[in-house]
């Protein structure tokens, strides 16, 4: 043609093209132990994606509520143990929030539960800002109604293994056929890097820095998928709800229409059954339990047993 022998006349290459990832899916029986066991073990090897949390219960042998409770205070304990500590954790919120818009909100025991909550409240707005609810939003254009594809474990090792990392959602974009993945981080230093999260990487990270802020704090884990944190104030429990940017709202949650059915705070002291702090009817939520009342405290007992070092 026209154009041979002219320098610098190279055809660009083909932009690569987004992998696709190969997933299959097949129908299976619950029911059957052994497809219990395969699933698991597909599970452990990150090899199954999980449409529905609630699959996940299924596949283990062990009774729900004494899982679950025991489930939540290991995650309490490990927050204790963060390499993010108290002293780091008030560098970074005075590095991005301010030194001087930190120190009036750090723990004053003269202060009564207005008096904190009107200190609280101006971190709390900042934070849900900084740190906005993430849904699912395609991370490449930005479309909001990306498909889910569910949840993988986290790998054994690298920047998003088991050492800070829970789990690992997929979402794939109609739009522009991106896959976006939401690693839901434990690490509270990768969750502040990250700059996404829910309400159980953000709980987590206002456990600590409740804590670093001169506060007693508990972590409450509502069973109808959602957890705050508390602090205490002249000896009441004041509840805090960072992505909602909410102090001392306890039945905000029965506006959006919630049917709790368990509600426990978990400290380093105890666990506590603090759903009528939070219920308008305790009859009704009584009525929509699988357990009985003395069933329930006997799970309690388990797990403060183990809180205690005992096992379970």
């Amino acid at each position: 043609g026209d154009d041979e022998g002219l320098p610098g006349m190279v055809s660009p290459p083909p932009a690569p093209r987004e992998p696709t990832p190969r997933i299959t899916e097949r129908f299976v029986d619950l029911s059957v132990a052994s497809v219990r066991d395969e699933l698991r073990g597909a599970w452990e090897a990150g090899r199954l994606l999980m449409k529905n949390k609630s699959y996940r219960s299924t596949l283990d042998n062990s009774p729900s509520m004494g899982r679950d409770l025991v489930g939540y205070l290991k995650r309490r304990r490990q927050l204790d143990e963060e390499d993010m500590n108290a002293a780091a954790l008030l560098e970074w919120i005075r590095e991005s929030y301010g030194q001087e818009e930190t120190d009036k909100c750090m723990f004053d025991a003269s202060r009564d539960i207005g008096q904190t909550k009107e200190a609280m409240l101006p971190v709390l707005h900042w934070f849900r800002d900084q740190y906005p609810y993430y849904h699912q939003k395609c991370l490449k254009c930005g479309h909001d109604d990306t498909t889910s594809l569910g949840t993988v474990r986290a790998g054994a090792e690298g920047d998003e293994g088991l050492a800070t990392t829970r789990s690992i959602e997929n979402f794939h974009c109609p739009s522009c056929n991106h896959y976006t993945r939401f690693p839901r981080f434990s690490s509270l230093q990768r969750i502040i890097e990250s700059g996404r999260g829910r309400c159980g990487e953000y709980s987590c990270l206002w456990y600590a820095l409740g804590q670093a802020l001169g506060y007693e704090t508990r972590w409450v884990v509502d069973w109808e998928d959602h957890v705050w944190i508390e602090v205490k104030v002249q000896g009441q429990w004041c509840h805090i709800d960072p992505c909602e940017a909410a102090f001392e709202d306890k039945l905000m949650y029965c506006g959006w229409g919630k049917k709790h059915t368990y509600v426990v705070a978990f400290s380093r002291e105890g666990v506590e059954d603090v759903t009528s702090d939070y219920c308008e009817d305790m009859d009704a939520c009584r009525d929509r339990r699988d357990l009985t009342d003395h069933q329930f405290e006997k799970e309690l007992d388990k797990a403060r047993s183990a809180l205690m070092g005992e096992s379970v």
